[in-house]
């Protein structure tokens, strides 16, 4: 029981030493070669419309069909048109995961919520890589110059 405490307390030291802080709401980040600076520009022009749930806003800013993904690589991708996106996104800004500031992943959030922190700063490393970056659950890419909002992961899609 002492050696599960033990490791249990040098794994939070590790994160805290690691990261500077646990803190649930860390920043994404843009890519130090400035490749990624437009999407820094493009999410906080999404945000709003996803912490409104304008759908129809966040369609506006999507490639389609917009292509949903599940958990696991066996399952076929599925390909959602303008008319069936509202619904398709609404499912997966709702879908369940385990929240990454729990170093033991017994809390929960949703995609929403995940999104609702996301805060990219540009200038330093990324989850953007070239022409494609991601944040939660969606996937985004550059397409002629602009971004766009193209997959998202939906843990039900069977």
């Amino acid at each position: 029981m002492l050696n599960v405490i033990f490791i249990a307390i040098a794994f939070s030291a590790a994160m805290v030493t690691n990261t500077g802080n646990m803190s649930p709401h860390k920043a994404v980040i843009a890519d130090a070669n400035h490749r990624c600076e437009g999407f820094v520009a493009f999410w906080y022009n999404l945000k709003p419309h996803i912490e409104n749930r304008d759908y129809n806003a966040i369609a506006d800013h999507t490639q389609f069909p917009f292509t949903v993904q599940g958990i696991a690589d066996f399952i076929a991708h599925k390909k959602v048109y303008r008319e069936e996106f509202s619904g398709v996104l609404n499912e997966i800004l709702n879908d369940v995961q385990s929240d990454s500031s729990d170093a033991f992943d017994s809390k929960v959030t949703t995609t929403y919520q995940i999104l609702l922190k996301a805060t990219p700063i540009k200038g330093q490393h990324s989850v953007c890589q070239g022409e494609y970056a991601s944040i939660g659950d969606l996937e985004f890419k550059k397409i002629d110059g602009r971004w766009y909002l193209y997959a998202g992961y939906l843990s039900t899609l069977e």
